[in-house]
């Protein structure tokens, strides 16, 4: 499949280097200095985008640009996310409407509605186009770049490369990477950065508390400070001493106090991207041969094997559940003798979730419960594509079980019990997703929910969630 994407993808990538090596500026009637939720594009009345131009824009001059990827078509989330960091440094951010997890071909004519418009309507700088995506968004946003060959840097939230790909030593962006640390995919960004390190590429992996999410705002603030900082060494932007000096205090107050807490490996972590980040920018002689010395500690060793069995922990956490539910898939008649085999980890997983506790172990946990509820949602979902209802509603219900408070799941089952034809327990689970908070009304717009539009008991509760909207 991965493969298939990266040929799909091919043409598309092509036409959007042309794209911007042939960019027109056009006067371009929209509002400057807030978001604009949705803009139609030119060509495609089906295609649209959240935009937000600098308050200072003009179409005399060239702009950076920052394409953004949400995996449920949210265009909106990362630019109100990144306005203030775009306002600040220059940047136009525009994100897909269109774009999201799903068949390859409706990402590809996201991607090519939003490339071309943007090319049409404001003068980019080409050699200063970023992607930016969040968890299936985030792939997006990579693929684009390795295709493309024209896009300057990537910054990734909550994931990293197309799965089918490892980064090369001809990596021809900087690649920021945000992740939470109770992210199930947390050890695939830790992995992920290690191997950009070996190859040589320019990279940082910013961890923040928090779970599978888009970065919070001041993570963002500083993947736009670091893309600065790349530019200036590029010389694509001049020199600012103020910004760099600024942000060579910040890194070096960081990793002192990561020392000073004795999380040694963590500060080596730093002081070497120090090092990476400012080479050509800054004096670094204040710290030559710190990242050796602490190195050599025992604190390092200490430090690596942690992170290494934290995956690996994770890894037994959700080895044995993933097998029993790949099972259970292709033999429903034994499901319940299936997972009663694995009920001991199955609560483990379950409690985890009710555990306030911050200590390295719960984080695991967490981290390996989430990884089992994206599972089983995606099997849900591909369940109900399929038209197997009664197998995605099984998913789902475990999804519920695992996440009690959660109204996805029973939104989901909603719509396999609609598309089965049984509308009452479709009012059954869209009562009970409402009561857990569910609130999105244009949600009740899919397909699914079709044969209920004239069902009176539906109509009364789409009037109940527009009255708390």
């Amino acid at each position: 499949m991965r493969g298939k994407q990266a040929r799909a993808c091919g043409w598309l990538l092509l036409l959007i280097s042309c794209c911007v090596c042939a960019a027109q500026s056009k006067p371009a009637h929209i509002p400057t200095g807030v978001v604009v939720p949705k803009v139609v594009t030119l060509s495609d009345a089906k295609q649209s985008y959240a935009l937000f131009l600098p308050s200072n824009y003009s179409p005399a001059r060239k702009w950076p640009i920052m394409y953004a990827f949400d995996p449920e078509a949210k265009g909106h989330l990362p630019v109100d996310l990144m306005k203030d960091a775009a306002e600040k440094y220059g940047y136009i951010v525009v994100g897909s409407n269109n774009s999201k997890n799903g068949p390859i071909t409706a990402q590809s004519e996201a991607i090519k509605a939003l490339s071309r418009d943007t090319q049409e309507r404001f003068p980019i700088d080409e050699r200063r186009v970023y992607t930016t995506g969040f968890s299936g968004g985030a792939r997006v946003a990579t693929l684009v770049a390795l295709q493309c060959g024209c896009i300057a840097g990537v910054f990734a939230n909550g994931a990293g490369f197309p799965q089918s790909q490892s980064p090369t030593k001809d990596v021809p962006f900087v690649f920021f990477a945000s992740i939470g640390d109770l992210d199930f995919n947390h050890p695939e960004l830790v992995q992920l950065g290690h191997d950009l390190d070996k190859v040589g590429a320019i990279s940082r992996i910013r961890e923040f508390p928090g779970p599978h999410q888009w970065a919070p705002v001041e993570v963002v603030n500083e993947a736009f400070e670091w893309f600065q900082l790349n530019a200036m060494r590029k010389v694509l932007i001049a020199k600012d001493d103020a910004l760099i000096t600024a942000q060579f205090d910040a890194a070096i107050t960081k990793v002192k106090a990561a020392e000073n807490s004795g999380d040694i490996y963590a500060a080596y972590r730093q002081y070497q991207k120090i090092i990476q980040d400012f080479n050509q920018l800054h004096d670094l002689s204040r710290i030559a041969g710190v990242g050796e010395r602490l190195k050599k500690t025992k604190g390092f060793a200490e430090g690596r094997k942690r992170e290494q069995d934290e995956i690996a922990e994770q890894e037994r956490l959700t080895g044995q559940i993933m097998v029993a539910l790949n099972s259970s898939q292709d033999s429903p008649a034994e499901r319940h003798t299936i997972l009663a085999s694995i009920d001991d980890k199955w609560q483990e997983l379950k409690h985890a979730a009710e555990d306030p506790q911050g200590t390295s172990q719960n984080r695991v946990r967490r981290r390996a419960r989430s990884q089992i509820l994206a599972h089983l949602y995606e099997a849900g979902q591909s369940q109900i594509a399929k038209g197997n209802y009664s197998q995605g509603i099984i998913n789902f219900e475990l999804v519920s079980e695992l996440s009690p408070k959660s109204a996805a799941p029973y939104y989901e089952q909603a719509r396999a019990y609609c598309l089965s034809g049984d509308k009452k327990k479709t009012m059954r689970a869209l009562k009970t997703a409402v009561e857990r908070g569910f609130s999105e009304v244009e949600a009740l717009d899919d397909p699914a929910f079709d044969k209920m539009k004239n069902d009176d008991e539906f109509k009364k509760l789409l009037l109940g969630m527009h009255a708390k909207n």
